[in-house]
């Protein structure tokens, strides 16, 4: 049997008004984490390449103050469905 190994992560969904983000905020304070919240509509450029060097960051950000939560609000905003 080979050892199991904690999650680094986990990933909420769902429709708009279901809590996502109150759960997410509990989480980080729950754990004593950092919550790194984030609009993803903000990150939305016109130039090219800007809106994925603003995502690289954010992740840097969040992995430079780990334990993280990491909260991204509106995603559909940058892959929509």
């Amino acid at each position: 049997i080979l050892p199991s190994l904690p999650p680094v992560g986990i990933l909420i969904e769902g429709e708009t008004g279901t809590g996502k983000s109150l759960v997410s905020r509990a989480l980080a304070v729950e754990c004593g984490a950092t919550l790194v919240s984030v609009s993803c509509t903000s990150l939305l450029s016109s130039l090219v390449g800007e809106t994925e060097r603003q995502v690289k960051d954010l992740f840097r950000r969040a992995k430079a103050s780990a334990p993280a939560v990491l909260l991204l609000e509106d995603v559909h905003a940058i892959a929509p469905t």
